[in-house]
């Protein structure tokens, strides 16, 4: 359920509105960040090194990736980690269908094109279908129509970026061995891992120029370990945007720390990490869980738009810097 839910929001046209919501103000974070900053901004310095602990299916780290941003000519390494073997498998699966459709997209003759348009118009995007909520036992639904809803997979916007980057790139993208998928320029990693452990792999420490964390504080039995692995994972002057509530699992642990925002804040601000804004505007009462779309076929009424089991978040964005040396002496 959880890899349906996340195929759902993250890789269908439904869960637009819920991205729009979440990942949009983070890339727009990102970009605004690194259009900025003059140490990012030169190509010389090499590839922009981001991480996404905690990816799910991965549809922010691939927009992070493959997304418009500035400067055009600066390459991102952007590395997508979760702790979970099935829902890496299923992003590499994911993945591989977007590139394919992507490809064929491109490659294709005009008839391959305008059918599929024709199957975009209807609602067949990629050509993957799938039933998001057969199995959900947490849906108190009126009709059987609503289990049996279909949703496909990809949006035509995740096509469309990689369609862009081939039109772009030249030679064409190739499947690339080991973890990374796309090449060249910027390019998108998989990595089946603890998050908490990079913090004793030498090779990661002050590796990356941000650290992006979306949904993800509060899954820890201890937050705190998650802002120290941050410290120490960024570059002097780099980056931590976090995005999120404090909605702490369910299933975590008796004895769980469960901080408030400010005191989490607190915490960051004495490792050395300033906070440089923050904002929950628009953010405020997402459904991180999409709804299907109301159509006129019978099973979309005023009294029946909540039949989704949604949980009403008030997510935060803020910007932490990490603080260098100099800047401590300066400042």
């Amino acid at each position: 359920m959880q890899i349906f839910t996340h195929l759902y929001r993250d890789w269908t046209q439904d869960g637009q509105d819920v991205r729009r919501k979440t990942y949009f103000p983070i890339l727009e974070t990102v970009n605004r960040l690194f259009s900025a900053d003059q140490r990012l901004r030169d190509p010389s310095q090499g590839e922009i090194h981001i991480l996404v602990p905690g990816a799910g299916l991965g549809r922010l780290a691939f927009d992070l990736a493959y997304g418009e941003h500035e400067p055009k000519n600066q390459a991102r390494h952007v590395t997508a980690m979760d702790m979970s073997p099935a829902m890496v498998a299923a992003t590499w699966a994911v993945l591989g269908v977007v590139l394919d459709a992507a490809v064929g997209e491109q490659m294709g003759t005009s008839d391959t094109r305008r059918g599929e348009s024709e199957r975009r118009e209807k609602g067949e995007v990629g050509g993957r279908v799938f039933h998001p909520f057969l199995h959900d036992p947490l849906l108190n639904q009126r009709t059987h129509v609503r289990r049996f809803y279909a949703a496909s997979f990809p949006d035509k916007e995740a096509i469309q970026l990689l369609v862009c980057c081939l039109r772009r790139r030249s030679p064409l993208l190739e499947r690339m061995p080991g973890s990374t998928l796309f090449h060249p320029c910027s390019s998108l990693a998989l990595e089946l891992g603890d998050f908490l452990q990079l913090a004793h792999v030498p090779a990661w420490r002050t590796s990356q120029d941000a650290v992006v964390t979306c949904f993800f504080l509060d899954t820890a039995p201890n937050p705190l370990a998650y802002l120290r692995v941050v410290d120490r994972l960024l570059r002097p002057g780099g980056y931590w945007i976090n995005l999120g509530p404090l909605n702490y699992h369910h299933t975590l642990p008796q004895g769980a720390l469960q901080l408030t925002l400010e005191e989490l804040e607190s915490v960051a601000e004495a490792l050395g990490l300033r906070k440089q804004a923050s904002t929950s505007g628009p953010l405020e009462r997402c459904a991180y869980r999409p709804h299907p779309p109301l159509t006129p076929e019978g099973f979309a009424c005023a009294e029946q738009e909540a039949f989704l089991r949604v949980d009403m978040y008030q997510p935060e964005l803020s910007v932490f810097q990490k603080v260098s040396a100099r800047d401590e002496e300066s400042g």
